[in-house]
């Protein structure tokens, strides 16, 4: 949600960020409140919190202790008591969670602070945990986490999710109201100075390693792209509990353990972005709600994408990209037409249009600005 608040804060929106921890990053403009939810009568010190982040990055840890029911139900409730305290210290107008616990949590204070709420649902939550190999679907973890789903789209004022099939399903699957559904997608942002010089054959991933980002597809990829192009150049930068298998794999397949490049900060991302030449997105997660394929784009990179995802729909439709059936030499055949293709300029400019034109950080601020401003009754 960073980039979402830097641009809110830049329309002179007063934009206040509750967090457990101390932000380290730029959010100029931007008010931030530190809470100390006691969790069994402790306060939870910047340590402990990132400690619990980590413990539901494993299975055994997620499925049986931090998804258990009176565990989310007691963090539900200290949460509540917490952001309570931040907010009556507070002159706000509406306030907006990001995470299904913390949108329960509002939702049990909301009439209590005298506060509309805005929950902000971009996936469902119990499904991806399933996807992400920590819990079973029709276990109790799984119904814990659809209850905490359901209290905070029930309480909430306004739901913003990002397509469509998040918005059907929880309609179907937690009884929500679609009237007060927002369909609001990720965006990426317009940046100066973007064009095709410079560029060299680089092809580049860069996001979570989570069983759902499938980003075995695209190193089970680079050696068909390789025995093709040998001189091209890839780099898959980020982290997560999936990296020594991937890595594993890498090494398998041969593939030099030299393209993982591990975090990259933006900034440095951002330049590498507009140096390279294709992007690769390859999850089939159809209901996510990406923010990759329009961080690509915002650099003038076209990406290769799954068809049947609404952002792979988009891409191909917008000429952007490419988009190609969930196999390893389909999404290899890709990436080399969008390396090979004398039309690469015009992919490029188009990828840069979509971005400029519709998904990008301001034409959504404006959009939420006006949800803001009527749950304010201004």
């Amino acid at each position: 949600p960073y980039q979402l608040i830097r641009h809110l804060a830049k329309m002179g929106v007063e934009v206040h960020l509750i967090t457990p921890f101390w932000e380290r990053l730029e959010l100029k403009g931007v008010r931030c409140h530190k809470m100390n939810p006691s969790l069994l009568n402790t306060k939870i010190t910047e340590i402990q919190y990132r400690f619990m982040r980590l413990l539901v990055k494993s299975r055994v840890a997620a499925q049986y202790f931090m998804y258990n029911p009176k565990v989310l139900e007691m963090v539900v409730e200290r949460l509540g008591k917490s952001v309570t305290r931040v907010l009556e210290k507070v002159n706000l107008d509406v306030v907006q969670a990001e995470q299904d616990v913390v949108a329960a949590a509002l939702a049990r204070i909301k009439d209590d602070v005298g506060i509309p709420v805005v929950a902000d649902i971009l996936d469902l939550w119990a499904d991806e945990e399933v996807l992400a190999g920590r819990i079973e679907r029709g276990r109790t973890a799984y119904a814990a986490l659809l209850a905490v789903t359901r209290e905070a789209v029930h309480g909430s004022d306004i739901v913003l999710v990002g397509n469509e099939f998040v918005k059907e399903s929880l309609v179907r699957e937690v009884g929500a109201s679609p009237s007060k559904i927002r369909i609001v997608p990720n965006g990426g942002e317009v940046l100066d100075g973007v064009d095709s010089g410079g560029r060299v054959d680089l092809v580049v991933y860069a996001g979570n390693f989570e069983k759902y980002e499938n980003v075995e597809l695209f190193i089970e990829s680079i050696p068909h792209v390789l025995k093709q192009r040998p001189q091209t150049g890839i780099a898959i930068m980020g982290q997560g509990p999936e990296e020594l298998r991937l890595m594993r794999l890498a090494r398998k397949l041969k593939v030099p353990l030299s393209v993982f490049k591990g975090f990259v900060p933006r900034r440095r991302l951002l330049r590498i972005l507009a140096r390279a030449k294709v992007g690769a997105v390859p999850t089939k997660k159809f209901y996510a709600t990406p923010l990759k394929p329009f961080e690509y784009m915002s650099a003038g990179l076209p990406v290769v994408a799954i068809r049947g995802t609404w952002w792979g729909d988009l891409i191909e439709d917008a000429g952007a990209g490419i988009a190609v059936e969930y196999d390893s030499v389909e999404f290899a055949d890709g990436v080399l037409k969008l390396l090979d293709s004398e039309d690469w300029d015009s992919y490029s400019s188009r990828a840069l249009k979509l971005v400029r034109e519709k998904y990008n950080w301001d034409v959504i601020g404006r959009e939420l600005l006006e949800v803001y401003r009527g749950l304010a009754g201004r």
